[in-house]
């Protein structure tokens, strides 16, 4: 059998397999020091939990409805990962690697 030179990755997608987008990220190092723990998230306008309309000559009045929430924004989490402090490198610099190709892309 000869030996191989390479390997090849097949890039498959997990059945809960999202695309969303981001504004952020928060997390810090695990418990047990081990890992680095990162919950990514969308900075989002709170939507209200529930609204009050008022009746005018038996028809709601939809012109100024209360609306009644929990805070100014919401930070919804889409996914929480742990990593080695290899991979969290590894990825960091991928990301500046490809954010600076953007920067260049938009300056030309």
């Amino acid at each position: 059998m000869e030996k191989k030179n390479n390997l090849s990755f097949l890039y498959e997608k997990n059945r809960n397999h999202i695309t969303a987008p981001i504004s952020g990220a928060w997390g810090g190092v695990s418990p047990d020091g081990k890992h680095i723990i990162m919950s990514v998230y969308l900075d989002q306008v709170t939507l209200p939990n529930y609204q009050n309309i008022n009746i005018v000559d038996n028809q709601p009045d939809f012109s100024n409805p209360e609306n009644v929430s929990r805070g100014d924004f919401t930070r919804e989490v889409f996914g929480t990962f742990t990593m080695s402090s290899e991979t969290a490198k590894s990825i960091a610099n991928w990301l500046l690697q490809k954010a600076e190709g953007l920067d260049n892309a938009k300056q030309k």
